[in-house]
């Protein structure tokens, strides 16, 4: 459950899932105050992973009090969907690599009160990533 600016909670259908299916696959799923993930991952080597992720995701962001909707909100609500690579250097750190595209994003804009102003549906886009743990 998450709360939105101007408008009433929301409950979105994302659970956490983490499914050993054998040695080498598993399946896991997150849910977050934004949306939620899953991801099917293989196991390459003891070091080496791949995964295949999608997800579904909603942010908000209250627009600037001078700007030419006053105190208005821009709402994007996107769908990522990707490979990943999974390289686990020791017990305390791995490092990823993600490469996707957005194969879902809509773009609203509402006005102070929680009227629709606009509302943009956007051509997919590609992302990659680059991210690094380290456990302390």
């Amino acid at each position: 459950m998450s709360t939105r600016l101007n408008d009433s909670d929301q409950a979105l259908p994302f659970g956490g899932v983490d499914w050993q299916i054998s040695d080498d696959w598993k399946l896991g799923g997150e849910a977050t105050d934004f949306g939620g993930t899953f991801r099917l991952t293989r196991q390459l080597a003891a070091q080496w992973s791949a995964s295949l992720f999608a997800g579904f995701a909603q942010r908000e962001f209250r627009l600037d009090p001078q700007s030419a909707i006053s105190d208005g909100i821009l709402r994007d609500s996107f769908a990522p969907v990707g490979l990943e690579l999974g390289w686990k250097l020791s017990d305390h750190s791995l490092i990823r690599v993600d490469a996707g595209f957005s194969a879902y994003e809509q773009l609203r804009i509402d006005d102070h009160s929680g009227n629709q102003i606009a509302k943009k549906n956007v051509d997919p886009a590609p992302f990659v990533g680059v991210t690094a743990s380290f456990v302390f």
